[in-house]
């Protein structure tokens, strides 16, 4: 799946189950997939092959000292994974200060699966140990990197999705694959987003400056002294009236509150395959209420979407770039459960961000206590830090999001941003001679260069899952208000010349077949109706017993 053209060999011995054979290749297809590299089962080492997987049992603890593979450097980058019934308990990580970690490097982790009770011997750099038994060791040799890695063989044979392999409770399953994949694509080489974060809540609206439980006067005194930001999610059909003191603490926050679209009337399926048919007639109605608001109140709501209900189509994000939209705030599972028929959309997870149907996505995950082990992953993955909740998850007060900011403000350089701004910093770039290579990760992205001296600007697009023919994608890159021009390299590559130090906007414009002009489609009754009852549910919610409210929220 990736056009780095560098392989990695994965080879199974023959006393590994069918079962966790088939799941083990889907993981390492997309953890390899998220860094540019392509795994092929059973290919020996050959032609652009860069490194070697060999996944085994490990019957007795005598038997790790014989599991590395072949000692020759000409070999390339190997990495043994050896699977153990895990029968043990759920156990603390402690990771090494071995430099290569970084934001991993002398944590301790407490991780849900039960780990084997078997410990590797192989002499090497610990990177990782289980209640003081190593779990992971490195070696370095003449520039070949080798890792032995002991994983437990249950874990794999329940799951071959890649996103439920990568949560806070499973984050070692994937960590020492995922490191040695991204050293051996020299994954380093590529300049990555800012650390970048927000807290999202779903459904507030500008009615009044309370919704539910969320006091937007709290949450702004919250935001200024803890450091942190909030997305508010809203519903475009909710624009019919706006609170003044509201629209004075949002446009008063400097950036600390900020808005984006939540669905067009919130309907359970309108951004499902099954709403496909009416929704190049309903967004550009939903978008126009929301332009209204904006010429009228002075407020800037972010292009971004957040589905309601997580169903998102391949299909809806497609017609959604077209109207402009840039990006879409969804978890994986949303993408993959929307879109079964897909098999490759099993495969996500890993991404630092991706762009489907011309869409930037955004990954979000749930808000909640204890999620720090979640916080650090989104962070070592190098996607956005974006914890979404309802009113009801701050129903106790707002000390869950100061724990929040408090451990992503330790995790270094963050950026605490609006949403629009995170799409539009999503991208990877790597200088190459005197050429610049762009990965958009978002339909518009903001580029900076530093120096007059590159002679071209070249931009690689990943568009899934129409990445082998984009030949309907037009890309523009502009330059102020001046739109330069740029050469289409190949189905994947645009090239601009000469470029100049300062700053551009690189745009991706779908070509999407659908109503051009669209007549005004009438919001269904129904659907009013229904928003209507939920703002009145979440507005009495505070004033129930907590029992009441607590059913409801489920």
């Amino acid at each position: 799946m990736a056009r780095e053209g560098k392989i990695i060999s994965l080879q199974f011995a023959p006393d590994v189950r069918t079962r966790v054979r088939e799941h083990l290749t889907a993981l390492l297809r997309g953890l390899g997939w998220s860094c540019g590299l392509q795994i092929s089962p059973g290919l020996n080492m050959a032609g652009n092959t860069v490194g070697q997987i060999l996944v085994r049992m490990q019957h007795s603890i005598s038997y790790c000292k014989e599991t590395m593979l072949d000692d020759s450097p000409d070999r390339g980058n190997q990495l043994s994974l050896l699977l153990s019934p895990g029968r043990g308990e759920a156990e603390t990580i402690e990771f090494s200060t071995h430099g290569s970690l970084r934001l991993l490097r002398g944590r301790r982790l407490q991780c849900g699966d039960r780990f084997p009770n078997d410990s590797l011997t192989y002499q090497g750099v610990v990177l990782a140990r289980a209640s003081d038994r190593p779990v992971w060791v490195t070696i370095g040799d003449q520039g070949v990197r080798k890792d032995v890695v002991l994983q437990g063989e249950d874990w794999y044979a329940e799951e071959d999705r890649v996103f439920e392999h990568l949560k806070a409770n499973r984050l070692f399953r994937c960590i020492p694959i995922l490191e040695w994949l991204r050293h051996t694509a020299n994954w380093d080489e590529w300049r990555k987003p800012p650390t970048m974060a927000c807290i999202m809540f779903d459904d507030p609206n500008l009615h009044s400056t309370r919704y539910g439980f969320i006091s937007f006067e709290e949450l702004l005194q919250a935001a200024k002294a803890e450091n942190f930001s909030v997305a508010l999610a809203t519903v475009p059909l909710d624009g019919w009236y706006v609170n003044q003191r509201a629209l004075r603490l949002i446009r008063e926050s400097n950036g600390r509150l900020s808005l984006l679209l939540h669905g067009l009337h919130h309907s359970r399926k309108e951004l499902s395959r099954n709403g496909e048919t009416l929704l190049p007639l309903r967004a550009p109605r939903a978008l126009r209420r929301i332009e209204r608001i904006e010429e009228k109140f002075g407020l800037k709501f972010s292009r971004v979407m957040a589905p309601p209900h997580g169903a998102f189509s391949i299909g809806s994000m497609g017609c959604l770039a077209s109207l402009g939209i840039e990006a879409a705030c969804v978890t994986w599972g949303s993408i993959w459960s929307s879109n079964r028929g897909d098999a490759w959309t099993r495969l996500l997870g890993a991404h630092p961000g991706l762009l489907i149907s011309s869409l930037g996505i955004l990954p979000r995950f749930w808000l909640a206590e204890g999620i720090e082990n979640q916080l650090l992953l989104s962070a070592y993955l190098n996607q956005p830090i974006i914890p979404v909740g309802h009113h009801w998850d701050v129903a106790g007060g707002l000390d869950l999001l100061k724990q929040v900011a408090s451990f992503v403000n330790g995790l270094g350089d963050v950026v605490w941003c609006d949403t629009g701004n995170m799409a539009r910093k999503n991208y990877l770039v790597k200088e190459n001679g005197k050429a610049l290579h762009v990965r958009p990760l978002s339909r518009v992205v903001d580029l900076h260069v530093e120096h007059d001296c590159l002679e071209e600007v070249i931009v690689e697009i990943e568009n899934w899952p129409y990445c082998d023919d984009d030949s309907g994608l037009e890309v523009a890159i502009r330059q102020g208000s001046r739109r330069l021009k740029c050469e289409k390299n190949s189905s994947h590559e645009w090239v601009l010349c000469q470029p100049r130090k300062g700053d551009y906007t690189i745009e991706i414009k779908p070509q999407v077949e659908g109503v051009v002009d669209p007549p005004e489609a009438e919001v269904p009754f129904s659907h009013l109706a229904l928003r209507i009852a939920s703002e009145a549910r979440d507005r009495v919610m505070p004033f129930l017993p907590r029992r009441l409210w607590k059913r409801w929220a489920k």
